[in-house]
């Protein structure tokens, strides 16, 4: 089980971008099931595509669970509603 361990690992770095996941799902994963043959590992894919349908917030990208953040530009708006004078400048406007 120790080799099936170490390529679930370097195969769950492969598959999942967000590394905060990875501990979650490969306690999901079935070490029994996953073997070696002469094709190479086999059950670790199958395991993997049935955790995609039944937990796939699992398998979501960083950039698909942050929400991008809406930057305008212009600085800061003054409070003052259209049209309205200010009275401070009036005043100002007075002793001129």
């Amino acid at each position: 089980a120790g080799d099936a361990e170490s390529i679930c690992t370097m195969r769950l770095s492969d598959v999942v971008r967000n590394p905060c996941v990875l501990s979650p799902i490969a306690a999901l994963l079935d070490l029994e099931k996953i073997a070696e043959d002469d094709k190479g590992w086999t059950g670790l894919d199958d395991q993997l595509s049935a955790l995609k349908e039944s937990d796939s917030y699992l398998f979501e990208s960083e950039s698909q669970s942050q929400p991008t953040p809406v930057i305008t530009a212009g600085g800061n708006p003054d409070g003052a509603p259209a049209g309205e004078k200010d009275a401070w400048a009036e005043v100002a406007a007075r002793y001129q």
